[in-house]
């Protein structure tokens, strides 16, 4: 019985590591593909990365405690204890590949806008003046 609690444990700390980063590949395409608001998208991007980063700390040590629990355990529950080490594997290789991808091309990336493109950096810094701009132009004076 603490085998069977041992390999749900582990398969708790990878599926929500893989959660987390397949998450932020969803939005990540979305962002690519102009789905989302360009304050949005910016967010995805610059903050993507330490996400990812941030997500795959509790799975590697899931894939090892899964190994480890595949290697242990009886034949009947080996298969069992395979699946976080084979889906997580994966799909946090990919998305830590994907966020080492995103952080070198914003950081290689111009910081101007280029054939009429905004870079993302620039979209975020110009949304938050323009929405308090917005904001305080609606609003009526009170008092005078």
């Amino acid at each position: 019985m603490l085998i069977l609690a041992q390999i749900v444990g582990s398969s708790l700390l990878v599926a929500l590591s893989s959660a987390v980063v397949l998450f932020w590949l969803l939005l990540l395409a979305a962002s690519f593909s102009g789905g989302l608001m360009p304050w949005v998208e910016a967010g995805v991007v610059l903050y993507g990365p330490a996400l990812v980063s941030l997500a795959v700390l509790p799975g590697i040590p899931g894939i090892a405690w899964a190994h480890r629990l595949a290697r242990q355990s009886p034949s009947r529950w080996q298969r069992i204890a395979k699946v976080p080490v084979w889906l997580g594997v994966p799909i946090l290789a990919v998305g830590l590949a994907s966020a080492l991808a995103v952080f070198l091309m914003e950081h290689l990336r111009e910081r101007r806008p280029v054939e009429s493109r905004v870079i993302y950096r620039d979209a975020a810094a110009s949304a938050a003046p323009a929405a308090s701009r917005a904001g305080s132009a609606s609003m009526p004076l009170v008092g005078k």
